[in-house]
């Protein structure tokens, strides 16, 4: 969304920042024309929605692996360094698997809907951006907006919305710092 790559473009200035919109089709498109650019390290940051009461609004995951129906579990590289990088910036960072869904729904329904996945996250495009990657390494940050105790569909919404939004742009400044190669990552400033 519009908002997320205004908090990422705060934290990455000169880094290549590639808005996709919502859901599967939009990802997928996208993800056909990330194919075809050069790079080393696939790296998909946002937002997501979190199924599990102790990931709440505002804390970071670095998921192992994305999932989707239609695309299968694609594993994800989880480097300490990034994630020590994340903690230093003040950041509380849970582990664990992110599941896609193709449309938006209450917090209840998408716990109903993936509680066999044994996801903690769920959001709407990573694993169908993920398959850009092809044979590179696809790191994947989501910073979460809501949780079942912070229900997506609440006045406290617009509160926890922008305090991940603030997140985000922190986490933008860590992945500025970070470097996949040598797995180095500075604390921001």
């Amino acid at each position: 969304m519009r908002v997320e790559e205004r908090a990422l473009r705060k934290g990455l200035p000169s880094a290549q920042v590639v808005r996709t919109g919502m859901g599967r089709e939009k990802s997928l498109r996208i993800a056909e024309d990330i194919r075809r650019r050069d790079f080393d390290v696939l790296v998909v940051a946002g937002v997501c929605g979190s199924l599990d009461s102790s990931f709440r609004a505002g804390h970071v995951i670095v998921p192992s692996a994305v999932s989707a129906h239609d695309v299968g579990s694609i594993a994800c590289t989880v480097d300490p360094a990034l994630v020590q990088g994340l903690r230093d910036a003040g950041l509380t960072v849970h582990d664990g698997t992110l599941v896609c869904a193709e449309k938006l729904v209450t917090n209840k329904k998408a716990i109903e809907q993936h509680k066999g996945s044994g996801a903690i996250a769920v959001d709407m495009e990573s694993a169908w951006l993920a398959t850009a990657a092809g044979d590179r390494p696809v790191v994947v940050v989501r910073v979460a907006s809501d949780s079942p105790d912070q229900p997506l569909f609440h006045p406290g919404t617009l509160y926890w919305g922008a305090m991940s939004l603030r997140r985000l742009a922190k986490v933008g400044r860590v992945l500025a710092s970070w470097s996949p190669q040598t797995g180095d990552a500075a604390r921001p400033t």
